[in-house]
């Protein structure tokens, strides 16, 4: 539940350090390989939830919604 929290205040709130923690949260889980076999459930519960984000964003994008993509690289380059 704190990725996909994580997740809403950051396209809701539009706060930074949401996608921060975020992205944090997804390294942690990406990189925990005895998890991944001792828990394969969240996992394929993760690569499920990561796919509706992804394409989420993804919609955004194409309806026209750029707010969060020039957040993105206005962070990035400062």
């Amino acid at each position: 539940a704190e990725l996909q929290f994580s997740f809403v205040c950051f396209l809701v709130g539009q706060h930074y350090d949401s996608f921060e923690h975020w992205k944090k949260l997804l390294v942690m889980l990406c990189t925990c390989e005895d998890a991944i076999i001792e828990h394969s459930q969240l996992y394929n519960n993760l690569i499920s939830e990561m796919y509706y984000q992804v394409s989420f964003l993804k919609n955004m994008y194409y309806t026209g919604n750029y707010f969060f993509f020039f957040f993105f690289f206005k962070k990035a380059n400062t």
